[in-house]
């Protein structure tokens, strides 16, 4: 289906508007629920409990840690949340190659139960032994099993909603992980965001799936993005 300039121009412009309602409203606070720490190889550059104090700082209530099939820095990290008066919210982040006309997808998992946790260690573990070492891989078949007690949060950032595939990837996840599926849409600015965004929330409200934003930093704090740039 095409969509017309004008009509485009609206979805982006809502985008804009629910973003700005957000951020001038007092509530919900913010939890960031895509951060990702030095535990994830050249995709992060702090310590995890470099989160935890700069979350205390801004006020926050909670934060996820998501490394990128890992979850070393948990520990760390719960240990430095619990210090700072921050709940600590056990996540990763694993990636579902592309093949022929199934796309990409990159998924935040939260640990919602012990439960979810042991699925998700045996999930990133399972990954680990499927890969050669540093290219962990998984599949839809491996994340069905180890569904429960997991939210999980489709990372809108790169993946265009329109490629192929795409809608039956995400009605797939809905069976998956029933009433605890999200769309995590990144917002920085910038025009293509906007657009990315626009495409991402009018393709996700077709199918009911709710959406909530993400800043998935890489540091804590501007000081820190030299490291993350090197």
């Amino acid at each position: 289906m095409s969509v017309s300039a004008d009509q485009y121009a609206r979805a982006t412009g809502q985008v804009s508007r629910i973003y700005d309602e957000f951020l001038m409203s007092p509530r919900p606070p913010f939890v960031e629920l895509s951060a990702r720490s030095g535990f994830s190889l050249l995709n992060g550059a702090v310590n995890p409990e470099d989160y935890a104090s700069r979350a205390a700082e801004l006020g926050m209530t909670a934060l996820a840690l998501t490394d990128v099939f890992d979850l070393g820095g948990a520990v760390r990290f719960a240990r430095a949340c619990e210090s700072a008066g921050v709940e600590p919210i056990i996540g990763a982040e694993i990636r579902i190659e592309g093949m022929a006309s199934r796309p990409a997808l990159r998924l935040a998992l939260l640990c919602e139960s012990r439960m979810g946790y042991h699925n998700l260690a045996a999930l990133v573990n399972e990954a680990r032994l499927a890969g050669q070492r540093g290219f962990p891989r998984t599949d839809m078949r491996r994340l069905a099993v180890r569904a429960p007690g997991i939210i999980c949060l489709l990372l809108a950032d790169e993946e265009d909603p329109r490629t192929p595939g795409m809608t039956a990837a995400l009605r797939r996840l809905g069976v998956l992980f029933p009433e605890r599926l999200f769309l995590a849409v990144e917002h920085h600015g910038l025009p293509a965001d906007a657009r990315r965004a626009a495409r991402w929330i009018e393709s996700a409200s077709r199918q009911e799936i709710a959406w909530v934003p993400v800043n998935a930093p890489r540091y804590a704090r501007a000081r820190d993005r030299i490291v993350c740039d090197v």
